[in-house]
């Protein structure tokens, strides 16, 4: 996860295309329910009445699954779903999800799954 508008910008101008011919830079996730702590890099609880809060832009790249250095530990598999509505129902659930995507946090998987904690991609703010 790129932090700030500065390093998204200093990844822009200094990152080649063989830099990241492995991956790919994603902009515009919103969190529902929680929201990015900038200084610790992680995820945290909302602390405002506001529900959805940007993401800062992703750096993705493919990781082989048998990759051992991957510590799965203090991160959460997130759910992205095309709007906060998610579904209307259990059977529409799979058509409005996009993707999942890795999120370091201090929290258990299951504190945030508990909370229903999901990526977004169209926001009505």
């Amino acid at each position: 996860v790129l932090d700030n508008d500065e390093e998204r910008q200093q990844l822009q101008s200094t990152t080649t295309a063989h830099d990241i011919s492995n991956g790919i830079i994603i902009d515009g996730i919103y969190l529902d329910g929680a929201q990015w702590d900038y200084e610790h890099h992680e995820i945290v609880d909302c602390t405002n009445q506001q529900r959805s809060h940007r993401l800062p832009p992703l750096l993705c790249k493919l990781i082989p699954k048998n990759n051992e250095t991957i510590d799965s530990t203090n991160v959460y598999e997130c759910p992205v779903y095309l709007t906060a509505l998610r579904a209307v129902s259990a059977n529409e659930a799979a058509k409005h999800l996009v993707s999942t995507i890795t999120i370091p946090c201090s929290e258990t998987e299951s504190f945030w799954t508990t909370r229903s904690i999901a990526g977004i991609l169209e926001v009505n703010e």
